[in-house]
């Protein structure tokens, strides 16, 4: 894993099997071990935020998600949290189309996490195509 992990500026990796504080702390510890540019996801529970917290406190860098409204994003960034990780979705109206990146990113997100279809369709724009049949059409008088 180290190896594949070499070159990735952060890489964002999801506690495996436990909600506990004691379990979070422990696979948290093991999996930053793994690489320094690990980021452990912790959720945004009671007991996330006080592992949050005691990672935080240890250098260890964490990534609060199921984040669902500003007091819980708040509390994850009090405790140290590194990274918070707003749902807008998911688990109720998740990021289906363009227009929720847009909203996302002019709401001041870095980062969203969605499928590819909405990402592929930031790029189609009709006049993107009719730019380009010109460009095309241009460059074929030119030859």
């Amino acid at each position: 894993m180290r190896k594949q992990l070499g070159g990735l500026p952060r890489s964002m990796v999801q506690l495996p099997s436990t909600t506990d504080l004691d379990g979070m702390l422990t696979e948290a510890a093991e999996l930053a071990s793994v690489h320094k540019n690990i980021v452990v996801k912790i959720p945004c529970t009671a007991e996330g935020i006080k592992a949050i917290k005691s990672l935080s406190a240890k250098n260890i860098a964490t990534n609060c998600t199921l984040v669902f409204n500003a007091g819980q994003a708040v509390l994850a960034a009090k405790a140290g949290a590194r990274y918070v990780s707003p749902f807008v979705g998911r688990l109720d109206a998740s990021i289906r189309h363009t227009r929720h990146i847009i909203d996302c990113m002019e709401a001041g997100a870095h980062v969203v996490t969605c499928p590819l279809k909405p990402i592929l369709g930031l790029l189609d724009h009709p006049l993107t195509e009719k730019g380009l049949a010109k460009f095309v059409e241009d460059a074929g008088k030119m030859i």
